[in-house]
């Protein structure tokens, strides 16, 4: 009777094809990951425009209708205002404070 399994174990052709096919989905996951990672950063970032551009106006609100003088001055506004007048993408990157045309926040990381 013949057997049906070789006791031999695998050739190195067929170890090298699932490496590579190993290699080729590794490749994919990490681009993904990265692609998603960054969305996920400008994303928070987008968030944490908003949050200040609301604490403008409620600066506003309670001082006369005057704009901040700088983006410190939202703080008692803002909890956690460090990590919020930050971009999550580049941690060392503070969310600038404009007022022309009117006082806004922006990014100079994710406006380039």
């Amino acid at each position: 009777m013949r057997r049906i399994c070789d006791d031999r174990g695998y050739t190195l052709v067929e170890i090298l094809a699932v490496l590579g096919i190993i290699g080729i989905l590794t490749s994919i996951a990490v681009g993904t990951f990265v692609a998603s990672t960054q969305r996920a950063q400008r994303i928070a970032c987008q968030s944490n425009v908003r949050i200040l551009d609301g604490s403008i106006e409620t600066y506003r609100a309670d001082h006369d209708g005057r704009a901040p003088a700088t983006i410190d001055d939202l703080s008692p506004y803002v909890t956690s205002f460090d990590r919020t007048s930050r971009c999550p993408a580049d941690s060392t990157q503070s969310l600038r404070y404009v007022t022309d045309p009117q006082p806004s926040i922006v990014c100079d990381y994710h406006d380039h």
